[in-house]
């Protein structure tokens, strides 16, 4: 089987400029409204409520990380496939969400701003699947101290989300 992925390293840059800008705007829209991000995480009753307020901010935290990097084209492999993770996790999510009992008029992913429902953000994620895919991971940039950019973004990014209505 052929592999899906693109050789042309312009359409590679413009994918990842796409799906990063939609994971950054995502995190950048759940951080305005996070109160109501905190309820509806809460609404499932799996964590209590300052457990949902710290695993919401690092989730945020992480969407926003890894829209920097797949713009930046730092840790493309792990960033591809890490956004890919994400993305199947919450689309199972959609998939098994009436059995929580929750409000399905609005996922949250972009905070209460952008409203889409259920089957909106179904569709929704896997475009944004299909984006994710084609990236080629060996068209980036080499960095110099990538690993101290990666530290350093992902320790401001969990930093701001935790100082922002701090749990």
């Amino acid at each position: 089987m052929e592999k899906i992925v693109t050789k042309n390293k312009y359409m590679s840059a413009a994918l990842r400029i796409l799906a990063g800008g939609v994971f950054i705007f995502s995190a950048v829209m759940k951080y305005i409204s996070i109160e109501d991000f905190d309820m509806y995480i809460y609404e499932h009753q799996i964590l209590g409520f300052v457990a949902t307020e710290f695993t919401t901010r690092l989730l945020i935290a992480a969407e926003l990380c890894l829209g920097i990097f797949m713009i930046a084209g730092v840790f493309l492999r792990f960033t591809k496939y890490a956004m890919l993770g994400l993305l199947t996790a919450f689309t199972v999510y959609l998939v098994i969400q009436p059995v929580f009992g929750v409000d399905t008029t609005n996922c949250h992913c972009f905070g209460n701003n952008f409203t889409l429902n259920r089957i909106q953000s179904l569709i929704k994620n896997i475009v944004l699947i299909a984006i994710v895919l084609p990236i080629n991971p060996n068209i980036g940039f080499a960095v110099r101290y990538s690993k101290t950019v990666f530290f350093a973004v992902s320790l401001a990014a969990v930093i701001a989300s935790m100082s922002i209505n701090t749990p």
